[in-house]
């Protein structure tokens, strides 16, 4: 477990250099697709930041946000994407 992202980013470029046939990790299935499963994770932690930026500059620059509140804009808007997504799916 990671408490600061910056270190955790770097522990998956330095599994991305290594460019491991599969992975055992902590939990979960074997990862024999370990390229894309990584490249996953630093997509999804970049895709994470940029959202939180976009919450704070939404607009509400001039209030003060706690991590509680960030992350409740930040799920409210990916379950309605997916509420959309999946509505529209099924149509």
């Amino acid at each position: 477990m990671f408490e600061d992202l910056h270190h955790y980013m770097q522990s998956l470029a330095v599994i991305q250099a290594l460019k491991p046939t599969c992975i055992y990790p902590g939990h979960g299935p074997l990862v024999t697709d370990s390229e894309t499963h990584v490249q996953m994770y630093i997509d999804n932690r970049n895709m994470r930041e940029q959202q939180i930026l976009s919450a704070l500059a939404s607009g509400m620059a001039d209030q003060l946000f706690t991590a509680k509140a960030l992350v409740k804009i930040i799920y409210v808007v990916n379950c309605l994407v997916i509420v959309f997504i999946t509505v529209w799916h099924f149509r």
